[in-house]
């Protein structure tokens, strides 16, 4: 795990005088059409795992699996670009956090799984309809537990990269695109899980939306990626800031060049914090 520290000349002093509301004119707007929708019609051909007709949720299996486990969890139907936006607000993550975990505690308990979900084109969506993937996680099995100690460890060294740090979880900037934070639990058992990564993930969103939204005023798009494996091991959240650090671009791999970090961590965390 790198945590590049480049500093170009004069981006501090101008990222504040001009806000850090980046010119994005490569996003649009996010477009939903529930005509077109292929998760809205009545018989989508989608296999139905499990159903929650009080939150109108449910989880069907992917007919185009990128693992030997994958799920989705979707909403019933679709929803406002706005709404789709901030994932629907605590109470919408809350409940697909839920169900996705009624599913992880079950038979797959004991595989290494992740919970994934883009918003935004250059994030990796490709239909509006908001839905999670639930997929199997090929790792090692100590893979999970190390990263997430070594994630502990790190911030705990590196202060100035921490936006938040409470009795249940720790979430810093780091990694290999700008914006990006981690969400890393303090213990393997806190509070209700589903309520506190729902709390945590909203909040996220809330802030880089009020922080990074850009001229032409939109709000960041982003990927959201949970790790399990027998428990929560941690989160990354990836806010699109710069094109060529999105899911999109093959040089979005490259860790640590200008093109997807373009400015340091800690100039990301203290504008967060200020």
């Amino acid at each position: 795990m790198h945590f590049y520290t480049y500093d170009f000349a004069g981006l501090k002093t101008h990222a504040r005088e001009a806000g850090l509301r980046f010119n994005r004119p490569w996003q649009k707007e996010l477009v939903v059409d529930e005509k077109s929708c292929p998760f809205c019609k009545p018989d989508n051909g989608h296999r139905v795992l499990l159903k929650d007709d009080e939150i109108r949720w449910y989880v069907i299996e992917n007919k185009f699996p990128a693992s030997p486990v994958h799920y989705m969890a979707l909403p019933e139907k679709c929803w406002s670009s706005d709404r789709l936006r901030i994932l629907g607000g605590v109470k919408e993550i809350e409940n697909a956090l839920d169900l996705l975990l009624k599913v992880i505690g079950g038979q797959y308990f004991r595989v290494p799984m992740h919970i994934a979900t883009n918003i935004g084109t250059m994030a990796g969506q490709t239909q509006p309809h908001l839905h999670y993937h639930l997929a199997q996680y090929p790792l090692i099995k100590t893979e999970f537990r190390n990263t997430k100690e070594k994630l502990l460890k790190l911030y705990s060294q590196r202060y100035k990269d921490l936006i938040l740090r409470d009795n249940e979880m720790v979430i810093g900037v780091g990694g290999a695109r700008a914006g990006q934070c981690f969400i890393i639990p303090r213990d393997d058992e806190f509070g209700s899980l589903p309520t506190v990564l729902s709390q945590a993930i909203s909040w996220l969103i809330e802030l880089y939306s009020r922080k990074f939204k850009s001229t032409e005023g939109l709000t960041p798009e982003f990927s959201i990626c949970l790790y399990f494996r027998e428990g929560f091991s941690y989160g990354v959240f990836v806010p699109v800031l710069a094109n060529h650090g999105a899911a999109t671009d093959a040089m979005c791999l490259q860790e640590g060049w200008p093109i997807v970090l373009p400015w340091p961590h800690e100039l990301t965390a203290e504008y967060l914090k200020s």
